[in-house]
């Protein structure tokens, strides 16, 4: 789980094909609770990227157990905020994390042609499970850019 290409490569890389006037997409998932930082990340593409996607850490079966020993072992200062996620089936980070998402971006706004935010935040609930989806788009009708 560690050893992903860092963030910073993944953007050189991207800026590179927005440049050459491709579509880009950047799609932050998983987002980790207490770990991802969302709003640095889409601060960094904001001008290099047509779309950004965002989904959270859905955590079900086998895996779900995987991640919790993962987070305990690495991160035991966050352990009880996933307990609370994904064990409670709490929703309020989601629901923080969507706030601060839908505040910064009413910012950026005006500097970047940001026009439109979709938010989904499914029932966790009902799932038994914390889920949440956004989709943030920039300059509208500029999703495939000539």
């Amino acid at each position: 789980m560690d050893d992903a290409v860092s963030i910073s490569r993944r953007i050189i890389a991207m800026k590179k094909f927005y440049e050459a006037r491709v579509c880009t997409v950047c799609f932050i998932s998983p987002i980790f609770p207490g770990i991802t930082n969302v709003l640095s990340i889409i601060e960094q593409v904001k001008n290099v990227c047509n779309l950004v996607w965002l989904e959270n850490l859905n955590l079900r079966g086998n895996y779900k157990a995987t991640i919790m020993d993962y987070i305990k072992e690495k991160y035991p200062n966050l352990y009880p905020l996933y307990q609370e996620i994904y064990i409670n089936g709490n929703c309020r980070y989601w629901e923080e994390l969507d706030k601060e998402i839908s505040d910064a971006i009413s910012g950026l706004k005006e500097a970047t042609g940001l026009d439109k935010y979709n938010k989904v935040l499914k029932n966790a609930k009902a799932l038994n499970e914390a889920e949440a989806g956004h989709v943030i788009q920039q300059k509208a009708g500029q999703t495939f850019r000539q």
